[in-house]
């Protein structure tokens, strides 16, 4: 095939560091939660059959240790009840409140007793622990429960936004021989992960980064070139596979040595599978004159003995769905053992030149393997991307023996944003450091702060293309007095990333957007203690070299770009804003 060189339209911004890490912590179980780690899992807002004044309340423990519950409260916004806490609640156990006194729930020793009644049309419920930070809370109308059969207000989501009506179900269960219907103190309302005997083993990458604070103009360049850690490391792993190689990726530009590597891997008996996206026209947004783009990969691993195609797309003319959308995704799965995902694009200006801002995690794990296996075949064998696709993926996973917590959302079927996403930042008790190509999320846009309101150190690292989106909710972080760096780079910031208080972090395919959260194939993970000790270290110290080469001048300030401010944007050639005017022509350049 003709693999000439070619020169690439300049896509955007950055530079080069390669960080790796390979390590395991030991588990940090720190005395403080963070958010989520407790949470208000049952109410019996309507008493029980006996009386309408028995009522109830429960609280969890999400993780593997016990936490202390001293200088913790539950109470309601409009004070009553108002419970001040004491005591400790069990690794994955439960902490019983009963109002008045210890008959509401006949047999079951409470925890606490509490006074003060539920109102049965609700009540805004607020835990709050020893730091004031609040960890969990419900919405004013109670989001589930039965008055007639008793039945209470029941945990559906053990991650999810106590606020949401999806976080909540109607118990079915009896208890107390006729009391109603609930889980007291019954584990089977909030299974706990299990420990598994993997420990958490991965190698993290960031691609476009910085060696030194000192570097003032950073970029790379475009470039069909395997010989980078990035792309050496995920070579490695595909040219390592023996059994199965399934992929989906937004597609494939000028990275010959990753369509030869998959064709060898054919070649030698390995099943390989693939999604990709396709515009709404039949195209690909990724295609290169050299042979080694999207189509290029389809067409080399050819079709099954059934005629069908090894590599699929997300489009389905039948049913008219995806049109409009995107199938985002960067993951890949090998020999149902090993996981890679992150924000890099398998193209010249992502894994190839490391020019945009980009990071990329390798997980051996057989568990989050089977995970993303099965949202893999949804898409590959049943044909089902986007709207028709269902919630059907195991979130919280078995929690690895050196006390790392995984849980796995995928787009648009899991709600990411409320799932995860904002989670981890209403987690946030000290710092907060966010990396981000588009920020348009309302609600993610109230966390961040509400984050710096409650005393959160606060940075966001934005696109400048991101901050020209007329959607942009940058501006409310600068008004609020949040620092936002708008990079000024050839290349992009394109990571979809956070860090908060080194311990909670986020990394996958998904912008805080709207579209990617409701719309788009996308891939998120939250991963919380115990290993990320050693990956926030590279986190921070690749985020703040970057923080550092960005001038202070564009703190709420976009460069553009297509400016003078970035690199030669103003003599390239190229319209590099999209915005109709190239170069002197352009007005940031003149």
């Amino acid at each position: 095939m003709n693999r000439a060189v070619h020169a690439v339209p300049r896509a955007l911004v950055f530079l080069f560091a390669t960080v790796v890490a390979s390590a395991s912590l030991f588990p940090s179980w720190a005395r403080a939660a963070d958010a989520r780690q407790v949470v208000i899992s049952e109410v019996s807002w309507m008493g029980t059959t006996n009386s309408s004044s028995d009522e109830w309340m429960e609280l969890y423990n999400t993780t593997a240790a016990p936490i202390s519950l001293n200088g913790w409260t539950l109470q309601s916004q409009d004070g009553t009840p108002s419970v001040s806490l004491s005591g400790t609640i069990p690794a994955h156990g439960h902490f019983l409140l009963e109002r008045t006194d210890d008959t509401s729930v006949p047999g079951v020793a409470a925890d606490e007793i509490y006074t003060g009644a539920l109102g049965n049309g609700g009540e805004t419920l607020v835990l709050t622990d020893s730091q004031g930070t609040v960890q969990d809370q419900t919405a004013s109308a109670w989001a589930a429960g039965d008055n007639t059969t008793k039945a209470t207000m029941q945990r559906a989501k053990l991650s999810g936004d106590g606020t949401l009506a999806s976080s909540w179900a109607t118990a079915t269960t009896g208890y107390g021989s006729g009391l109603g219907y609930g889980t007291p103190q019954d584990a089977a309302d909030t299974p706990p992960p299990p420990m598994i005997s993997e420990a958490f083993h991965y190698d993290l990458k960031f691609a476009g980064g910085l060696s030194g604070s000192t570097v003032t103009d950073p970029y790379g360049e475009p470039s069909s070139s395997d010989n980078l850690p990035m792309a050496q490391a995920m070579l490695a792993r595909i040219n390592a596979a023996t059994k199965t190689i399934d992929f989906a990726v937004y597609g494939f530009r000028d990275q010959c040595a990753f369509e030869d590597a998959l064709v060898a891997a054919q070649a030698r008996g390995v099943v390989v599978r693939g999604v990709v996206d396709q515009n709404s026209d039949g195209s690909f947004t990724y295609h290169d004159n050299n042979g080694c783009d999207t189509q290029a990969v389809i067409t080399a691993l050819g079709k099954d003995s059934s005629g069908n195609p090894w590599v699929r797309v997300d489009k389905n003319p039948s049913t008219g769905e995806g049109f409009g959308y995107i199938m985002h995704n960067k993951f890949f799965v090998i020999d149902s053992d090993w996981v890679s995902t992150g924000s890099t694009n398998y193209s010249d200006t992502g894994i190839g030149g490391e020019y945009n801002a980009n990071w990329t995690i390798i997980i051996q794990s057989a568990n989050l393997a089977s995970v993303y296996t099965t949202e893999f075949d949804e898409m590959w064998m049943d044909g089902l991307t986007h709207h028709l696709k269902s919630d059907n993926t195991v979130h919280l996973l078995p929690v690895y023996t050196d006390g790392t917590q995984v849980e796995s959302y995928f787009s648009p079927t899991d709600d990411a944003t409320n799932n995860a996403i904002i989670p981890a930042i209403n987690g946030a008790q000290h710092t907060l450091d966010i990396a981000i190509f588009y920020l348009t999320s309302q609600p993610i846009t109230d966390a961040i702060l509400a984050a710096k309101n409650r005393g959160v150190t606060v940075r966001v690292i934005l696109d400048s293309n991101g901050a020209s989106n007329t959607y942009s909710t940058h501006d409310q972080l600068c008004a609020a007095g949040i620092p936002v760096k708008i990079e000024n780079f050839k290349g992009r910031m394109h990571m979809k990333a956070l860090l908060a208080d080194n311990n909670s972090m986020i990394i996958g395919s998904q912008n805080f957007t709207g579209a990617a959260n409701a719309d788009n194939d996308e891939n998120t993970l939250w991963i919380r203690n115990g290993a990320v000790g050693a990956m926030s270290y590279d986190y921070e110290t690749y985020y703040n070299n970057l923080w550092g080469a960005i001038p202070d001048m564009f703190i709420c300030k976009n460069p553009g770009s297509e400016s003078k401010y970035v690199g030669n944007t103003c003599s390239d050639g190229i319209d590099n804003d999209f915005d109709g005017y190239i170069d002197g022509a352009d007005f940031g350049c003149q």
